[in-house]
């Protein structure tokens, strides 16, 4: 016999206490208690000494140990007939009239009330007949003991409850009269703003439970119904687990039996770690995250440990990057909603939401269109909030905020700054003006030297010198960009990302050079496709800029950096407001010609061509391209600016202008670069 066969019951729990035991000794005292304690029994050991193993083993349960030898006894318990109650039986006051479903610890029966005190119809949760002992016992009074104090509109009431005469554990609960709230939206056709609202009612049921010290742990569709009026219903906290201790001092929240569904489960629930309150925050994300994009987080996920692997080793896509979705759902869903669902389903609890309220309140703030707690707190979004609840108002107050950013911080701070950054540019022009002084024949005799061979020599003599960090961070950040025009992407990367590392190592939030890392790997991911990495890092900088005496001009570039990624997220709104920022900013200082304003009307005028405000673009672009040409500018920007023009005239299928404006664009193209080359490919 070895340890991979099965326990029968009165074995395992043997098992069971001669595992506790041993885990309470010294290490070198376990081989002789468990000779002692087993008596002979070879497989008894076995099964208790790789119980131990896994107990002292980092991830025990994931490793599957424990649950390979709970399996058997597990699977055999579930296959135990259970004999059902027929219509006509009596539990207590109540008579059964039919059978309604089965749960993990009992039987549910639809029953009326049989005593002639008044009538009424019932859910009746009676206990399972081969649980009952008396731990099962004390369970099921805890149970009706929880159920009588939670209160609330959005939690099936306990009216009734006690062991009938045949010593059946029994819970008469309100009858609830709907539908599993997925089923519930989808046969209703709601929208994605009545989705959410069904989610807020499950986060205040569920936080009235919290606050109640209750647990519900198994959070899922089938547990939420949804009656014809649109009240949610919270169903059998059957598996819940107090967050105090009762009163013989055992804790609910200790680990034992994975009662989950793997699903809707926190992964620490799959681990078997202690139950707090964010588990039931991470299965309210996930139901919701079924709710809007159709589909589990993870898909179907089956009750084999391999299956439950999966849900702890991957991470689902945002909901509006689900497959089969239409471009208005994905439009609906990114930003906010995405943000809001991922932030409740973080695999680390210390990251989600604090509390189901907290939850509660970020999902009334997108339906009230406030800015939420989940996104970063940065001025363009909070702004971008303010917009589209106050639209008529938002092109003044855009104008105001970008003269009073032009009139902020004249002060001794940023003097200084902008004295030490021109000296580190000094430095690094120097340094960059030796590096190409290898190129010259009389220095480096034979055959011609590359400017590929040069940048990878320049980055060796970085890695010598000896400078300070600002100086190795500019350094790195230029040849990264030099890297990046040659189109050694591949190259360019690994560059950037030490630049950003070095910064974050060695400079503080104020220095000009953290955010001008931040910047430029911003710019490279945004270029490669990782768009969302992109919109991060120009937050980051954006942020440093805030507070590090940078110039104004510094700052637009930034803003309209974040913009572009927006932009390409999809997330519109706040990429407009901060083009139109930007412009403001620009149309004070510079004037209305300024170059500088060029790239922020392509890019807004690029936000409304995505909007369907295709009129609105062609105005953009013409400005822009107006702009270009009084400068006499005939370069890649303006090619740009016109092929973009030409095709929100094929959009408006406007194909003779279409085409003239592409062979406009191309012509340009052509002029610049050499045949081949990827812009005149495209």
């Amino acid at each position: 016999m070895t340890a991979r066969e099965p326990l029968d019951s009165d074995r395992w729990e043997r098992l069971e206490r001669l595992f506790h035991e041993a885990s309470a000794l010294p290490l070198e005292e376990v081989a002789a208690f468990l000779e002692r304690a087993c008596e002979g029994d070879d497989t008894l050991r076995a099964h208790v000494t790789r119980l131990l193993e896994a107990d002292t083993a980092p991830n025990a349960l994931v490793d599957g140990d424990v649950v390979e030898l709970a399996d058997p006894l597990l699977e055999r318990e579930a296959r135990a007939p259970e004999p059902e109650l027929t219509a006509g039986s009596r539990v207590g006051r109540f008579e059964v009239l039919d059978l309604l479903g089965r749960g993990g610890m009992g039987t549910v029966y639809r029953a009326a009330r049989a005593d002639g005190a008044y009538e009424q119809e019932v859910a009746l949760k009676v206990v399972r007949s081969g649980r009952i002992e008396e731990g099962a016992r004390r369970r099921f009074v805890r149970e009706r003991d929880i159920l009588a104090r939670l209160v609330h509109p959005s939690i099936a009431t306990l009216l009734d409850g006690g062991v009938d005469d045949a010593g059946r554990p029994f819970l008469a609960m309100e009858l609830v009269d709907g539908l599993p709230i997925t089923e519930y939206a989808e046969t209703r056709g709601l929208d994605v703003r009545a989705r959410v609202a069904l989610a807020v009612q499950v986060a205040e049921g569920v936080d009235h439970a919290h606050r109640n010290l209750v647990v519900h742990r198994d959070l899922k569709p089938s547990n939420i119904l949804v009656t014809r009026d649109g009240s949610v219903k919270l169903l059998d906290f059957g598996i819940a687990r107090l967050l105090a201790e009762d009163a013989d001092g055992d804790a609910h929240t200790r680990t034992g039996h994975l009662l989950l569904t793997p699903a809707y489960a926190a992964p620490e629930q799959i681990r078997g770690a202690a139950v707090t309150t964010a588990v039931d925050v991470f299965a309210i994300g996930a139901v919701l995250y079924e709710l809007l994009a159709g589909r589990r987080p993870h898909g179907d996920v089956g009750g084999s440990w391999s299956e439950v692997q999966r849900v702890l080793d991957t991470e689902p896509p945002p909901p509006s990057r689900v497959d089969g979705l239409d471009r208005a759902l994905r439009r609906a869903f990114e930003g906010d909603l995405d943000t809001i669902v991922l932030k409740a389903m973080q695999k680390d609890p210390e990251r989600r939401y604090g509390s189901a309220r907290a939850l509660a309140e970020d999902l009334e703030r997108y339906l009230r269109g406030l800015a939420v707690e989940a996104r970063p707190d940065s001025w363009g979004y909070r702004f971008s909030k303010l917009v589209r609840r106050n639209v008529a108002a938002s092109a003044a107050t855009i104008a105001l905020l970008g003269a009073l950013a032009l009139g902020v911080g004249g002060t001794a701070w940023q003097a200084r700054a902008a004295q030490l950054e021109a000296e580190r540019k000094d430095a690094v022009a120097d340094f960059m003006t030796s590096v190409f002084r290898g190129a010259d024949p009389e220095a480096t005799p034979g055959e011609p030297v590359t400017a590929l061979e040069l940048l990878e020599s320049a980055l060796v003599r970085v890695d010598a010198l000896e400078a300070g960090a600002e100086v190795r961070v500019d350094l790195l950040v230029t040849l990264g960009d030099l890297f990046g025009t040659l189109g050694h992407y591949e190259r360019a990367e690994p560059v950037l990302r030490q630049a950003v590392l070095e910064a974050e190592e060695s400079l503080g939030r104020r220095d000009p050079a953290r955010a001008n890392a931040y910047d430029a790997l911003g710019q490279h991911v945004s270029e490669v496709g990782e768009v969302r990495e992109s919109e991060e890092l120009f937050r980051a900088a954006l942020a440093s800029r805030d507070v590090d005496g940078s110039s104004a001009e510094a700052i637009a570039a930034t803003r309209s950096n974040l913009a572009l990624s927006l932009r390409k997220l999809g997330e519109t709104v706040e990429a407009a407001v901060l083009y139109e920022a930007v412009m403001a900013e620009t149309l004070a200082s510079n004037g209305g010609d300024s170059l500088a304003i060029v790239s922020d009307l392509l890019g807004l005028g690029q936000v409304r061509q995505w909007d369907e405000e295709y009129e609105v673009a062609i105005r953009l672009f013409a400005e822009a391209r107006r702009v270009k040409e009084a400068a006499g500018q005939r370069d890649a920007q303006l090619a740009h600016v016109i092929h973009a023009s030409g095709v929100v005239h094929g959009a408006l299928e406007r194909n003779e202008e279409a085409e003239a404006l592409h062979l406009e664009a191309l012509s340009i193209w052509q002029w610049l670069y050499p045949e081949g080359h990827p812009e005149v490919a495209g």
